[in-house]
């Protein structure tokens, strides 16, 4: 299940264009790990909605890159989320690793930890629906009825 989670550490903070929270899945999303469809759809949501930003503003379901937000994890996110960490110089494994704070690399290969880099493009490009994402009216009603309003 997708939630919001503060950190402390400033180079994280900077690096999420000056945010001192993420949105972050509870358990990893990829090929061998459970996939809860929430957690799925969070990272499908934020991939898709990035692509807004990539493709001119279009919606984005008429890009390339749209998959679809089912919850369900396949090839098609798979290849996404590779896509996305190669162009983000994350570690291109093609999965989405759950954080609970912490730095903003990863421990081997000292590069963003990706839903972090899904963060940072999220929180620059639509920077008005951060805080609550439910204001986004592209989030997918499953995760709009699990959101509470933040309360800070």
């Amino acid at each position: 299940m997708a939630y919001k989670h503060t950190t402390s550490d400033e180079d994280l903070k900077e690096y999420l264009n000056g945010f001192d929270y993420f949105w972050t899945v509870r358990n990893n999303v990829g090929y061998g790990y459970p996939n809860n469809p929430l957690d799925v759809l969070l990272v499908q949501f934020f991939l898709n909605a990035i692509d807004t930003h990539l493709t001119g503003y279009y919606p984005y379901y008429y890009g390339d890159n749209y998959i679809k937000e089912d919850g369900k994890f396949g090839g098609q996110t798979w290849a996404r989320i590779r896509q996305f960490q190669r162009e983000n110089n994350a570690v291109a494994d093609g999965m989405v690793s759950a954080v609970r704070g912490g730095g903003l690399l990863s421990k081997k290969q000292k590069r963003p930890l990706t839903i972090y880099a899904l963060n940072s493009w999220y929180s620059h490009e639509r920077r008005q629906f951060y805080r609550d994402l439910k204001m986004d009216r592209d989030l997918p009603i499953d995760l709009c009825v699990q959101f509470e309003v933040p309360d800070f």
